[in-house]
């Protein structure tokens, strides 16, 4: 099938994918990612899960040049539902419904991970990234599956939470690793510039602990 895309300035239709129009010059990157987004299917989005696990690097690649929210999305409803069923553990029924703990968590966790998405977002732009909201919020929302992970992993331990937590910290380091490759390609960050972003992150989750 031959390629087709206009040119939201000019009008003109090329028929090869090309980052520049080659007539005005407008960058075509944006709707080359939004054409392909749209093109992603939800096999594509389980394939990225899974590829975030086994071809970490590849994978991070695809999702920071081509983003979506979906995969973020189920992440995040994963994560909403363990939650909910550690809380419901803890707390009596007839205190707090579970359907009710589960829809608190999820806007809870929605809203913590846009939160941080644009916060991140703006560092990375801050020591000369150059990607967008979109492309970030999609690296740290499937560079958050080996938390899920550690949340499935350790729902037995939720009685001793010292414990819990000592298991959670290699999927946390796995995660700060995922988002880390991620948002190098997304911002086309040098080593430099990706230690500079990690030592103003590490200093405001430092300031975030002690606050």
């Amino acid at each position: 099938m031959e390629f087709r895309i206009q040119c939201p300035s000019c009008r003109r239709v090329l028929t090869a994918p090309r980052l520049m129009c080659p007539y005005c010059g407008t960058d075509l990157r944006p709707l080359l990612r939004l054409r392909a987004r749209l093109e992603l299917s939800f096999r594509d989005v389980l394939a990225r899960l899974r590829g975030v696990l086994v071809k970490p690097t590849e994978t991070m690649r695809q999702i920071a040049a081509v983003p979506d929210m979906l995969g973020p999305a189920l992440l995040i409803l994963a994560a909403s539902l363990l939650l909910s069923l550690r809380v419901a553990a803890w707390l009596p029924l007839t205190a707090l419904p579970l359907a009710l703990t589960i829809i608190i968590s999820l806007f809870l966790l929605l809203a913590c991970w846009l939160v941080v998405s644009w916060l991140v977002n703006s560092v990375c732009r801050l020591v000369g990234g150059a990607g967008t909201f979109d492309q970030t919020a999609s690296v740290l929302g499937y560079s958050a599956t080996p938390l899920v992970i550690g949340l499935l992993l350790t729902e037995p331990l939720i009685r001793t939470p010292p414990l819990s937590r000592v298991v959670l910290t290699p999927f946390a380091a796995w995660f700060i690793v995922l988002a880390l490759i991620g948002l190098r390609d997304a911002h086309g960050l040098s080593l430099a510039r990706l230690i500079l972003l990690c030592i103003i992150l590490g200093a405001a989750g430092g300031l975030l602990l002690w606050a």
